[in-house]
């Protein structure tokens, strides 16, 4: 029963954790809400590079349309940013995966730095002119910083669980 229970603890390890930094997004959201958005993407970064296959498309739309839900954004947004950013991640994972800390952060700058032009997009698309380029990039960098933090945390959660 024990092994069955950690098995399953495991298996949901990464959408746990997913679905923890969404609402820690919540709430980081009153401060800085474009850095706040892209948190959950750090998640699914880390969670993607070592086996791309914990994370299946069809979950990473379940998360990004609960992530539509949290944020109260338009509805399907984030389902096409995080498509575009699984897309970029998982075609350079296997060159990334053993990395140090320091190049999976690089990795994630460039894999997210399409992020805030989909965004950008969508704003003006949608005739949302507030939300500059310059505003998104801001929120781009701030999350470049807190990758580390955040990946050390997981990196410790996910030893624990071995």
């Amino acid at each position: 029963m024990h092994t069955v229970i950690l098995l399953w603890f495991k298996q949901t390890l990464p959408a746990s954790t997913i679905v923890i930094l969404m609402l820690f997004a919540l709430i980081l959201s009153q401060t800085a809400p474009i850095t706040a958005s892209f948190l959950p993407l750090i998640g699914l970064h880390f969670w993607l590079l070592p086996q791309p296959m914990m994370l299946p498309l069809w979950l990473v739309l379940l998360l990004a349309l609960l992530q539509d839900a949290i944020a109260a954004t338009s509805f399907g947004s984030n389902p096409l940013v995080w498509v575009a950013f699984y897309a970029s991640t998982i075609s350079s994972s296997a060159i990334v995966q053993q990395s140090a800390i320091i190049a999976k952060t690089i990795h994630y700058a460039f894999s997210s730095l399409l992020v805030p032009l989909i965004l950008f997009a969508l704003a003006i698309s949608l005739g949302q002119g507030a939300i500059i380029i310059g505003e998104l990039l801001l929120g781009w960098a701030g999350a470049c910083l807190l990758y580390p933090f955040v990946a050390l945390l997981l990196r410790g959660l996910e030893i624990k669980m071995q």
